[in-house]
């Protein structure tokens, strides 16, 4: 606060997950700390940072780290399933009350993070076991095939600090550079067009061709090569701008 002289954004990113254990195992005093951590720790962050968050210039920011136990919990891990969706409705009441202070609440639930002090090799290796899988299986479990890598979270967690102005200015410019490459190959087409020799009218008066027969079978290929040419810079144009 000294530092920077307010806060923007908060994200909730504290939690523990215990040893995978059934809940006729799970004893209370893990099902405590897991809650005091992932939840109580969570409700104070925001209780306390709401005051900050409303004053901040364009808008507050609550980037909720859930998980994908939210929507699918999976056997042995009750405390901190029941942790993470207590967070995530709390997250959602939190956009209810506080849409009204210009601050906005999002949850992500990622899906296995391994390069994190959450996944000990203990907890690993149990969750793997559960399913059936060895660890290196059970690491790249996704559609993708890949292992979720905890910069991938934090990128996509930054992304929501965007304001609405901004987001605005990038949407247009977009689309401005794909109206603009629409514009290119149009104009480029009608260019080729009126440069149509003379001899496509006689040839389509001697085949007793209409005009659409004439534009589909003469006018079309004629122009075409310079409307595939302007296609192709356009989109290298358009592309190269969106990175810059």
């Amino acid at each position: 606060m000294r530092a920077f002289g307010g806060l923007d954004m908060l994200v909730l990113n504290a939690g523990i997950f215990p040893e995978g254990k059934g809940i006729a195992e799970l004893g209370t005093d893990t099902w405590r700390r897991v809650m005091a951590v992932n939840l109580d720790a969570s409700f104070a962050m925001l209780r306390e940072c709401h005051p900050l968050l409303k004053v901040a210039p364009k808008g507050g920011r609550v980037a909720v780290i859930g998980s994908k136990n939210v929507p699918a919990p999976g056997p042995g891990a009750a405390a901190y399933s029941a942790s993470k969706a207590a967070v995530n409705q709390l997250a959602r009441v939190a956009a209810l009350e506080w849409g009204a202070d210009r601050i906005r609440v999002n949850s992500l639930h990622p899906n296995m993070v391994f390069d994190t002090a959450l996944w000990t090799k203990e907890v690993l290796e149990s969750r793997a076991r559960h399913y059936g899988l060895s660890v290196e299986a059970y690491r790249t479990g996704n559609v993708l095939g890949v292992e979720v890598a905890s910069r991938d979270v934090a990128e996509l967690a930054a992304e929501l600090r965007l304001t609405a102005s901004w987001l605005g200015l990038e949407l247009a410019c977009v689309l401005a550079i794909f109206t603009g490459q629409v514009w290119n190959m149009v104009f480029s087409y009608y260019d080729s067009l009126r440069g149509t020799p003379g001899d496509f009218r006689m040839l389509g008066k001697l085949y007793n061709l209409n005009w659409w027969q004439r534009f589909w079978r003469l006018e079309l290929p004629f122009g075409a090569q310079g409307l595939l040419y302007n296609s192709m810079v356009s989109m290298a144009a358009g592309w190269f701008f969106l990175s810059v």
